[in-house]
């Protein structure tokens, strides 16, 4: 069995440019907890995960959340944030900042079994699958895609099935 028939075609694609806020929405409005980043050339460069967004949020500091009567001007408050490592709330933050900066991709053809393998030596959720003849990602497999591989051969079912849409090819 090949990454192409466990896979779930039609990858959601998020651009590195965009604001981490319009990232987070297209996440929830698919239903999806991360989603490969493409640079100014249409290349994969990173991904974005729920993870990422958690991290942002943590690391995040907003004027509306500090006591105000602990600081005095905003400028304190911005010194001490930015002592700590963080940064004030901005539109202006983008995908390519808080994204992971690799993309983990398998050809079409690999075999699930490496699939399986570079997801559990790298601690990851999912793996993007590439036609090596394009150079180009044409599917996703996640936990879940693996997960419905090993009931299906538990039931007796295990050779290629339908492939699943999980959203546009891109959200331009």
């Amino acid at each position: 069995i090949r990454a192409e028939n466990v896979m779930s075609s039609r990858v959601v694609t998020l651009h590195a440019g965009e604001s981490i806020r319009k990232a987070a929405a297209i996440l929830l409005e698919k239903g999806i907890s991360g989603a490969p980043v493409l640079g100014a050339k249409g290349k994969p460069v990173g991904v974005l995960t729920k993870t990422d967004i958690a991290r942002y949020e943590r690391d995040r500091v907003t004027i509306r959340d500090a006591d105000q009567e602990a600081m005095r001007t905003l400028g304190t408050l911005e010194a001490i944030g930015q002592d700590a490592g963080l940064h004030p709330e901005s539109e202006d933050d983008k995908i390519s900042e808080w994204m992971t900066p690799k993309v983990i991709a398998v050809d079409k053809t690999a075999p699930v079994a490496q699939v399986i393998r570079e997801m559990l030596e790298r601690h990851i959720h999912r793996v993007f699958v590439r036609d090596d003849k394009s150079d180009r990602l044409c599917g996703v497999i996640t936990s879940f895609d693996i997960l419905r591989f090993v009931e299906a051969f538990l039931d007796g079912h295990p050779g290629p099935r339908k492939q699943r849409v999980v959203g546009p090819a891109s959200n331009k």
